[in-house]
């Protein structure tokens, strides 16, 4: 064990000392951090964690797309026809999806979590696919065309396969023990209790329509629990993906009913209505731009 990237974290309190001993060189205190790189953070809280990634990532993005832009001005050829779609989204699974979901096998995630990862997720893929916002194409569509699951699935199943192999170790083995291991005294603080690991893994068996309460039974057989893990998680983002198509078709009936009301203001180059005067010159502005012209 190296001193210069040996470090400590505690869940809350540090304690005053804590030394490791050397045969070679005296004994020396351990660095106290609040949270480690890619790692761990006070209180399973992945919030800090989250945001480096997202902020490195954004700063990877904007640097490639600078430098594919620049190779595009001096060869002439488009900057995303370099490669193909297929090849590029291959290399953003195998890439980008693996650094950014690192150890999410063990996080705690909360919807704004989720909501933080879906919205870089849409970003990267709509950036390669082509994908401008005036397209007017749903996440669902963007996914469906990159044929590659939303973050929450992808989590989910994480979240499963390491469940599985936690419970297939021996007794002894630190992670089973962390995971079936209960707190013999202590007392909870003020307010509402924090969301703990199990919690999170049984809304995930919920969510996978696998039972909290037997789902060891299919985990001590790998394979059986393979398959289980799969069909769960495509069962999940089938649900995912169809509960968001019915709930944005009923808001669309919603907004139509209400601007069929008043259709005065209807544009002149799509015959979209709008609910007001100045939405109306907003989308036909947009439309303007996109191309349309007033019909003949």
């Amino acid at each position: 064990m190296t001193e210069k990237y040996t470090e400590s974290i505690y869940p809350r309190v540090s304690p005053s000392a804590l030394t490791f001993e050397n045969e070679q060189e005296n004994d020396y205190r351990l660095k106290h951090v609040e949270d480690v790189k890619y790692e761990l953070e006070r209180h399973s809280n992945i919030r800090k964690s989250l945001r480096k990634r997202y902020s490195n990532l954004n700063s990877s993005l904007d640097c490639s797309n600078y430098a594919l832009n620049t190779v595009s001005c001096v060869s002439g050829v488009a900057s995303v026809s370099l490669l193909s779609t297929v090849a590029l989204i291959q290399v953003y699974r195998a890439v980008v999806l693996t650094t950014l979901l690192y150890g999410s096998e063990t996080w705690v995630t909360y919807s704004s979590h989720i909501r933080l990862l879906e919205r870089l997720h849409q970003r990267c893929l709509r950036t390669i696919l082509q994908i401008h916002w005036s397209d007017l194409v749903t996440n669902v569509e963007v996914l469906e065309q990159a044929e590659i699951p939303s973050i929450e699935a992808l989590i989910a199943k994480s979240q499963l396969r390491w469940a599985g192999h936690v419970f297939r170790m021996k007794d002894h083995r630190l992670p089973k023990i962390a995971l079936y291991g209960e707190i013999r005294s202590g007392h909870r603080y003020r307010g509402a209790p924090k969301k703990r690991y199990k919690d999170c893994l049984k809304k995930t068996f919920t969510a996978c329509n696998i039972d909290h309460q037997n789902w060891s039974d299919y985990a001590a057989d790998r394979s059986a629990w393979r398959l289980i893990s799969s069909k769960g998680v495509t069962l999940f983002e089938e649900t995912r993906r169809d509960t968001i198509k019915n709930k944005r078709s009923r808001r669309k009936a919603r907004a139509a009913s209400a601007v069929s009301q008043d259709p005065a203001f209807s544009c002149r180059l799509c015959s979209r209505a709008c609910r007001s005067r100045i939405g109306l010159f907003s989308h036909e502005r947009s439309c303007r731009q996109r191309g349309h012209s007033l019909p003949s």
